[in-house]
Parts: C-alpha cells; sequence; structure tokens
C-alpha cells in the first residue's frame, strides 16, 4: 500500500498533514497520531485500529489494495506509436521568449520526402502493433503553417494510410480565412498559442514588423468560435506575473475556449532556457492559483504542467519513448525543443535522422537517454510527486554535464508545493476527503 504524507504549514494547527495515496487516487488530512496510524496499516491493513479511526479509513477507502501500477514502456527496439513533424524553423512572430528563436536562422524547412518517409515508418510500427489510430502533431520550432503546401500535402498523405489518423496542430493562429475553414475540416485538434489580452498579446508576440498579433489571432477564433469548432488555448507568463489574472478573465469573456493551459518563461532572451528562482516560482504559482479560480468562475479550465491530480504515469512525456520526433532537417530527436543541432541538448537529445527517404535510428543513442531517464526517475522514488511529475520534463533538467539527469533542483520543490496545494484544494472541495474520478 503506497502512501505519502505531506506536511502542511497551517498557522492554526503546526502538526497537519496530507494523506495521499496516488495510486488509488485518495487523499485527506489528518494529524500526527493519524499518520502514525496509516503508516502501520499501509505495512500490515490487519493492525487492530480504534474504532472510530478504522470506521473513517473504512469509510473513505483507506483498505482499497493499490492497483497494478502503471508500465513504463518497454525497453529495446524503436516502435513509435506517434509522430511528430517541426515542420519549419521560420515564423510571422517575434516572441520575446521563444526558446528556439524562430525565424532567425538561415531558412530550413522539412523535406516532404523526409515528411512522407516518416509517416510511412511510423505506420508499419503501428500496423506491427495492431494500433487502431494513427497520431501526427504538427508543430514545430517555427509555425508550421508558414509551410502551407507542405503542410497540406503531409495531411493529405497520411489520410491515404488505412489506419485512421488523427492530427494535431500547434500554431500561432495568425492565418487567412480560407486557411482557418480547411484547418477546421481537416485537423482533430487544434491548439493555439496566445497569451491573452491585446496588451499581454502584443507585447510579448509581436509579428516580425514589430506589430501587435493579437488582432490577428482573435480573428481566427471568432471565426473557429462561430463554426462551434473546439480548440486549446496555450498562454505563456513572464515576470512580474501580475497580469495573468486580466488576461484569462480577457479570453474568457472573449473567447468560447474551454481549456486553457499557462507555462512561465523565465528568460526574456530569445533562444534561452533559465530555471526560476524560488521567489519567481512561488511567484508564478500564486498568479496561476489565481487565474484558475478566476476561469472556474466562468466555467473554464485552466492548467499548468503537473496541476491535474488525477494524472498517474511512470513517463513525464511520451516523445522519448514512443514518438518519432523530426525536425526540419531531417534529424529524430527525444524531444520538440530540440530543434536544431545548436541546441545544448542536441549531442544526447539526436536518436536518429531520415536520409534519403529511409528512417535511421540511432539505438545506442536511444539506449544512453533511456538509461538516463531510468536513472532520473529511480532518483525520485521518495517524493510524492513520484507518480504524476514522473521526473518530469527532460528538457528541463538535462544539461550537457555530467549526472545533471540526477539534479533536483527549484522546479522539482516547486511541482512539490503544486501538487500539493492541488491537493489541498481537491479535499477541500470534497469537504475533507478527495477521491479521483477519472484516470
Amino acid at each position: 500500500m503506497e502512501l505519502y504524507t505531506i506536511p502542511i504549514a497551517n498557522a492554526d494547527q503546526d502538526d497537519a498533514f496530507i494523506l495521499y495515496r496516488p495510486l488509488i487516487g485518495l487523499a485527506f488530512i489528518g494529524n500526527r497520531s493519524m499518520v502514525k496510524v496509516a503508516q502501520s496499516l499501509a505495512q500490515d491493513p490487519s493492525l487492530p485500529v480504534r474504532e472510530d479511526i478504522g470506521a473513517f479509513l473504512e469509510q473513505v477507502g483507506f483498505f482499497t489494495p493499490d492497483p497494478p501500477v502503471p508500465m513504463p514502456p518497454p525497453a529495446g527496439a524503436f516502435n513509435p506509436q506517434s509522430l511528430a513533424l517541426l515542420l519549419t524553423n521560420q515564423c510571422q512572430l517575434r516572441c520575446i521568449y521563444c526558446y528556439a528563436a524562430a525565424g532567425e536562422f538561415p531558412t530550413q524547412h522539412l523535406p516532404l520526402e523526409a515528411g512522407f518517409a516518416a509517416i510511412d515508418y511510423v505506420y508499419e510500427s503501428l500496423k506491427r502493433s495492431g494500433f487502431p489510430r494513427f497520431s501526427i502533431s504538427l508543430h514545430g520550432g517555427g509555425e508550421p503553417t508558414f509551410v502551407w503546401k507542405t503542410l497540406k500535402a503531409l495531411v493529405e498523405y497520411a489520410k491515404q494510410k488505412s489506419i485512421p489518423c488523427d492530427f494535431n496542430l500547434t500554431s500561432n493562429g495568425i492565418w487567412s480565412k480560407q486557411q482557418t475553414e480547411w484547418i477546421m475540416k481537416n485537423i482533430s485538434a487544434v491548439g493555439i498559442s496566445m497569451d491573452g489580452s491585446p496588451s499581454t498579446q502584443d507585447a510579448q508576440r509581436p509579428i516580425v514588423s514589430g506589430n501587435g498579433s493579437s488582432r490577428l489571432v482573435m480573428r481566427t477564433l471568432r471565426q473557429m468560435d462561430e463554426s462551434g469548432f473546439s480548440y486549446g488555448l496555450r498562454l505563456t507568463a513572464v515576470p512580474p506575473f501580475d497580469r495573468l489574472i486580466d488576461d484569462i478573465r480577457y479570453l474568457c469573456e472573449n473567447t468560447l475556449c474551454q481549456e486553457m493551459q499557462v507555462e512561465a518563461a523565465f528568460n526574456t532572451r530569445r533562444g534561452e532556457e533559465n530555471e526560476p528562482n524560488m521567489e519567481e516560482g512561488l511567484a508564478f504559482l500564486k498568479a496561476f492559483f489565481a487565474a484558475q479560480r478566476e476561469a472556474e468562475r466562468y466555467g473554464r479550465r485552466l492548467r499548468c504542467a503537473g496541476s491535474d491530480v488525477n494524472k498517474i504515469t511512470t513517463i513525464a512525456c511520451s516523445s522519448p519513448f514512443n514518438t518519432l520526433v523530426v525536425t526540419p532537417q531531417s534529424n529524430i530527436v527525444a524531444c520538440f525543443e530540440i530543434v536544431n543541432d545548436r541546441h545544448p541538448l542536441a549531442g544526447m537529445g539526436t536518436i536518429g535522422r531520415i536520409n534519403e527517404g529511409r528512417v535511421q535510428i540511432d539505438e545506442e543513442a536511444r539506449a544512453r537517454l533511456w538509461q538516463k531517464i531510468e536513472a532520473r526517475r529511480a532518483s525520485c522514488r521518495e517524493c510524492f510527486c513520484y507518480w504524476s511529475c514522473a521526473g518530469d520534463c527532460l528538457i528541463r533538467w538535462f544539461t550537457p554535464q555530467p549526472n545533471s539527469h540526477l539534479h533536483h533542483g527549484v522546479r522539482c520543490e516547486l511541482n512539490r508545493v503544486l501538487l500539493r496545494e492541488m491537493l489541498m484544494k481537491q479535499v477541500a472541495a470534497g469537504q475533507g476527503v478527495w477521491k479521483r474520478t477519472t484516470h
């Protein structure tokens, strides 16, 4: 029986704890005495216990056995189940925090031949595995619709396969009306990167000329809303984070979007990634909780990475395990943020290449990366985020330095703060007890 006890800082009570059983989806509040009882029962449920405590624990489902733990992806040869195509390094925007510095380097577009080869490779893998559906993400270190003819050709090619295909598009949303119509007819899921109110959007995501982009994106969102097309919005917040609640309110009042995600960028220099300090990280979480409450007031859902208490997983991201990620240079990488050879992690994160229409996987490179990911996750075993964070995104903890995968820094502590607060919120909503309703 897996049990974590999480201390709560409480001005009225200094021995309050969350008793958390992640595998069955249960959390409730108890004092130090309850912790001792629960820990003993977790080791041996047959131990005698005071009648009222036993009745309470029985009522909340504490004695429910743990289900079989989720299994990690199998080691061995690469048999991808999905495909992510990074189509270009070019973009109409010059977002102040762009990790890829899109548009600043010599033009690189994914060759059609390489895209077709990637589709064929994953399709054959799915046939061998008996998977019923094919998922293709159109993404990039640039704007995928920038190479419109290539995008359409790849979609049409994949549609000819015998396995039904779902297409996911991540975009800046700067489309013509005709493009929007085509996307609504041909793309299964659309995520628009858009940061909120016109003042925020125009300051953080200007077009290449320096003018604001808000008007152009809102035109696209209105067209999708009028057609009843469902989409998601992905916001990026930068310090000092005080505008986030207003940005969420603006989106709730001016769009029909039901699902929004916000992540913090602690860098304001293009092409860089910076780890937050604790003060910045806590400021973001404070802004996120306030903005999440504001979204709920409008009946909308706002989340960030790590905020879903219903999530139980053995991997932080599927990309290193079962997704074929292809860059505009035709490299095969373990993360969609490794967009070119200049990325600091390109050496260890590149696991193959497409040459002359043939997908070539470097199984030794995959095995080395796999070993580091496994070692990272093993080092997290005592953390109560073990089944939700699952070691965190590799791009956030990997550096070219030796043993960087074993470093646990500010992000780890922020992940714990986030999960603790989300559990507290769910316990309060459940009048003292949280039970998972979905998986």
